[in-house]
């Protein structure tokens, strides 16, 4: 995995929005009973011009870091 710091301005600066996004998506996927209450609030605070955008995102995201579920069961089974 590449450091943060070896990154580009515009690398770092769409890394940090990412994760940011992806954080508070997990956090109020657990609030939310449907992705669409939590894509409309997402949409706006990050700019993001569609739902399209941000599958993108949550696609990119999870492959490289996987899903905060997944953490959890690979600590739990060692």
């Amino acid at each position: 995995m590449t450091s943060i710091q070896s990154l580009s301005p515009y690398q770092r600066e769409k890394y940090e929005r990412d994760a940011a996004l992806m954080s508070d998506y997990y956090k109020m996927s657990k609030q939310y009973t449907t992705l669409r209450s939590v894509l409309d609030i997402l949409k706006p605070k990050y700019g993001l011009h569609s739902d399209n955008a941000f599958y993108r995102i949550r696609t990119r995201w999870e492959l490289k870091h996987g899903k905060p579920q997944d953490k959890k069961s690979k600590a739990k089974g060692k």
